[in-house]
């Protein structure tokens, strides 16, 4: 049986995924201070593995980035997720554009201008560079 994200993704967006995700998951959640945002980990992620942030909202206007890898969304702190590490989710480009049932609002959507995240405007660069730093030694270690 070969799974729906075989068909979907290709091998080099898999082993980019899998490789963000084993450094994602290798960070400390937190960093001496308050956790980072989502807007901070997609940052130094992004940065990292030069990949475009996007920021938007998610479902319900839940202020929230990401990044974009071919129009995929590879969302590196999914809301609502519980536990120590984050896990990140690569979701395909159709299912991201899907209108969410209830909510009559896309799963992922570009801020109109009008409704840009508030908490982009508070991002801590030095939590941005920790974590890359972070990510870089993961990556490092890993070779």
């Amino acid at each position: 049986m070969r799974p729906y994200a075989n068909t979907v993704f290709t091998a080099s967006q898999l082993d980019l995924f899998e490789t963000i995700r084993r450094c994602v998951t290798s960070v400390p959640h937190t960093h001496g201070h308050d956790d980072p945002s989502c807007h901070e980990l997609a940052r130094a992620v992004g940065r990292q593995f030069g990949l475009p942030v996007v920021d938007g909202h998610y479902l319900l206007g839940f202020e929230h980035s990401w990044l974009d890898v071919d129009g995929h969304v590879l969302d590196v702190y999914p809301i609502g997720h519980a536990g120590y590490s984050i896990s990140p989710i690569l979701v395909d480009r159709h299912i991201a554009k899907f209108t969410a049932l209830h909510s009559g609002s896309m799963v992922y959507s570009l801020y109109d201008g009008s409704r840009k995240p508030r908490g982009v405007d508070r991002v801590r660069v030095d939590i941005v560079r920790e974590i890359q730093q972070r990510i870089m030694s993961v990556q490092r270690e890993s070779r």
